[in-house]
């Protein structure tokens, strides 16, 4: 599952990094689940503030009550791996869901 702001970052950051695999995820798009609650409340107190762009992708994973939120951007969610803000915990790609 994903929200479509999700959907629109990640082609965003393979148009910038890896063009040539654009056409892969495109194709993996149609397994993907969109939410149908959108963020409609503010994210619970973190310890390291995120940019809007990202808060919106874990507001709407929290109320869609996901389990995980997988990310790469160490930049904003590196400090928040591991952590379970409301009731969603972060992951980075490479951490096991353990």
């Amino acid at each position: 599952m994903a929200s479509k702001h999700v959907i629109r970052e990640a082609h965003r950051n393979l148009f910038l990094k890896q063009r040539e695999r654009i056409p892969d995820f495109e194709h993996l798009l149609g397994e993907i689940h969109f939410p149908s609650k959108l963020p409609s409340v503010p994210l619970p107190p973190l310890e390291t503030p995120l940019p809007e762009n990202d808060s919106r992708g874990l507001a709407a994973a929290i109320a869609n009550e996901y389990e995980a939120f997988v990310t790469g951007d160490r930049t904003h969610f590196g400090p928040l791996y591991g952590k379970t803000p409301g009731d969603v915990k972060i992951y980075s790609p490479c951490q096991s869901r353990t």
